[in-house]
C-alpha cells in the first residue's frame, strides 16, 4: 500500500498529496504525461492508441487504446479538449483496468464471519451487491486504507478487481457488481484517489438524480457559461446541429456534478448520448460532463466497445432513446450555472479534504482505497471503495434497487443538494 500522510486532518491520505497542482487541475500536462507513460503501452497489452474524431461531426477530440488480451474490455475510449488530452486520457483507461485485473497485493481466503470474530477490520456492507452476501462463505479479501484513521481495512478482492471472466466470478464469489466504478489512475497516488472519489461521487449523484426525475428540473441556462473551455464544447455541438442540455445534478454531498445530453435531429442523426462529470470545480466538471457526451456519441458510432449490446443498434431501441430524449429536451433551460460554490484548491490535498468534509457532512465518512501502483511499472492507479454510495446501475437497470440513498431519493425525501 502507499505510505499515507501522519499529522493530517485525514491521515489516510496518500503522502504525496500535498504536491501542488501543475497544469488544469493536475500536476503535469497531457503531453508530459503521455511521453512518460507511452512506453509502456506495450507492457500493458497496449497494442495502439489512435485518433476517432473523425468519425462524428463535433470535432471534439476522441481517442482509443486497445488492448486485446483484457479480462474486461479490451477498447478503451479517451477525450479531452486537445488531442493531447485525449490520448493520454485513452491510455490511462487501459492502463488502469490491466493494474487491476491482476491485483498483485496479497490476499487473505476468510469468511466475513471470521474476520469480525478476530476482531479485523473489514468492508463489504454498502458496497454495490449482484446477489446476496454470503458472510459465511470464504471470499479473497485485500487490504485498503481507509483515509479518516489511515489504519488498514480488508475488502472483498471482487470490488476492487476488473477480471470479469467467468473463472474469477466463481473464484469471487459473484456477490459484486462487476464495473469499474472508482479505479482511476493519475501522475501521483493521490491524483489517482481524487479521480476514483470523484467519479464514486458521480454515479452516486446521476444515480440520485435519475431516481427524481432529474430531467423535470431547469437545465442550465448555456448563454450564461463564460469558461473558454465549455464556450468551446458548446459551440463545437451548435456548429454539428446537435442540441444540448446541461443539469445541475449535484447530490446532498454538495461536489459539482453535472450530466450532459446531446441530441441530433433527423432520422439519420446519431443516437442521442449522455455524460457526466464530478469535480470539485464547477466548470471543469461542466467541462467533462460535455466531453463525455461528445465522447459517448463517438463510441457508439464506432460501434468497437465490447459493453454495447447488438439490441443498443436495433430500431426499436433507437426509436426509445429518441422520444425519451426528446422529452428531456421539453423543460426549462434557465438555471444559473454560477450557482454551484467552487471548492477546488491549489493541491491535491485540498480538494481532497473539501470533498471529504463534505461527504462527512451528509453521513458517508468511511472512504476506502487499495493502491494498485506497481514499481515495475511506475503509474499511479488505485481503487476507491465509499460504502454506501449508490452504483452506476442504481436508476439506470430496473432490477438495480439501491440502498438506502436511491430509497430517500425515490421518495423524494434525499438526494438533493
Amino acid at each position: 500500500m502507499s505510505a499515507a500522510a501522519p499529522g493530517r486532518r485525514y491521515p489516510g491520505l496518500p503522502a504525496d498529496a500535498a504536491r501542488a497542482k501543475a497544469h488544469a487541475h493536475r500536476a503535469q500536462t497531457p503531453e508530459d504525461a503521455y511521453a512518460r507513460f507511452a512506453p509502456l503501452a506495450r507492457r500493458m497489452g497496449v497494442t495502439r492508441v489512435g485518433a476517432l474524431t473523425g468519425l462524428d461531426t463535433l470535432g471534439v477530440p476522441v481517442c482509443f487504446a486497445a488492448r486485446p488480451n483484457s479480462r474486461s474490455i479490451a477498447v478503451h475510449q479517451g477525450k479531452g479538449l486537445t488531442l493531447a488530452g485525449a490520448r493520454i486520457s485513452a491510455l490511462m483507461e487501459a492502463a488502469e483496468t490491466w493494474h487491476a485485473e491482476d491485483v498483485l497485493a496479497p490476499v487473505r481466503l476468510a469468511r466475513a464471519a471470521d474476520l469480525r470474530a478476530a476482531g479485523l477490520a473489514c468492508a463489504w456492507r454498502g458496497l454495490p451487491l449482484a446477489r446476496a452476501f454470503d458472510d459465511h462463505q470464504p471470499i479473497p479479501w485485500v487490504a485498503a486504507r481507509d483515509v479518516a484513521t489511515g489504519g488498514e481495512v480488508l475488502v472483498p478482492l471482487e470490488a476492487v478487481s476488473s477480471d470479469y471472466t467467468a473463472e474469477a466470478e466463481q473464484r469471487f464469489g459473484g456477490y459484486f457488481e462487476a464495473t469499474t466504478n472508482g479505479l482511476a489512475s493519475g501522475s501521483t497516488v493521490a491524483e489517482a484517489l481524487a479521480h476514483g472519489l470523484c467519479e464514486v461521487i458521480e454515479r452516486d449523484a446521476v444515480a440520485l438524480w435519475r431516481l427524481r426525475e432529474g430531467h423535470r428540473e431547469p437545465a442550465l441556462d448555456l448563454d450564461r457559461i463564460q469558461d473558454p473551455g465549455c464556450r468551446w464544447l458548446l459551440e463545437r455541438f451548435a456548429s454539428a446541429g446537435v442540441r444540448v442540455r446541461l443539469w445541475d445534478a449535484t447530490s446532498d454531498a454538495g461536489v459539482p456534478t453535472y450530466l450532459a445530453l446531446a441530441v441530433d435531429a433527423g432520422e439519420t442523426a446519431t443516437d442521442p448520448e449522455v455524460g457526466s462529470a464530478c469535480h470539485p470545480s464547477p466548470v471543469a466538471a461542466m467541462v467533462k460532463a460535455l466531453a463525455e457526451a461528445a465522447q459517448a456519441r463517438t463510441t457508439w458510432i464506432a460501434g468497437a466497445r465490447d459493453d454495447f449490446e447488438p439490441a443498443l443498434y436495433q430500431a426499436s431501441a433507437r426509436s426509445r432513446r429518441r422520444r425519451d430524449s426528446t422529452r428531456w429536451l421539453d423543460g426549462p433551460a434557465d438555471a444559473p450555472p454560477e450557482a454551484r460554490p467552487d471548492l477546488s484548491t491549489d493541491s491535491v490535498l485540498g480538494d481532497l479534504e473539501a470533498i471529504l468534509d463534505r461527504l462527512a457532512a451528509v453521513g458517508i465518512e468511511q472512504v476506502l482505497y487499495v493502491d494498485l501502483t506497481r514499481p515495475d511499472i511506475g503509474i499511479p492507479v488505485v481503487r476507491t471503495l465509499v460504502p454506501g454510495l449508490e452504483s452506476p446501475l442504481t436508476g439506470e437497470d430496473p432490477a438495480k434497487a439501491g440502498g438506502a440513498r436511491a430509497a430517500q431519493a425515490g421518495s423524494g425525501r434525499g438526494g438533493r443538494p
